[in-house]
């Protein structure tokens, strides 16, 4: 019972979802991102995730439109210093990078919470 304890431990303190502020990745996914947008002072981050050890980022981002109003959540992901954006024409490149994110994850597994069942 404790040895399921100690993983369980483990498993949690090892997916760290929030991003700590000197995390470069995170830092290069957020102006990446805010590179891509109409109006970058807008953005708003939520569900930050590093894919596993690696520098690809997956998240989404709030801003603002052509119109000034805010569009709702899109789903972006990072790699390689690019912007893949949920929608956007790069449809192919948003796969790939998608498909590597998951690659990556599974190099990690321990880094994957378990969902209850």
């Amino acid at each position: 019972m404790r040895a399921v304890i100690v993983l369980a431990a483990l498993a949690l303190f090892s997916c760290d979802k929030s991003p700590k502020p000197e995390d470069a990745v995170f830092v290069d996914a957020k102006d990446g991102v805010r590179a891509a947008l109409k109006d970058p002072g807008s953005a708003e981050f939520s569900e930050l995730y590093r894919c596993g050890d690696s520098r690809v980022v997956t998240g989404e981002v709030n801003a603002k439109n052509s119109f000034g109003g805010y569009n709702g959540n899109t789903h972006f992901i990072y790699a390689d210093g690019q912007v893949y954006m949920e929608g956007e024409s790069d449809t192919q490149g948003y796969v790939r990078a998608n498909a590597r994110c998951s690659e990556e994850i599974r190099k990690t597994p321990a880094r994957i919470p378990q969902a209850d069942k």
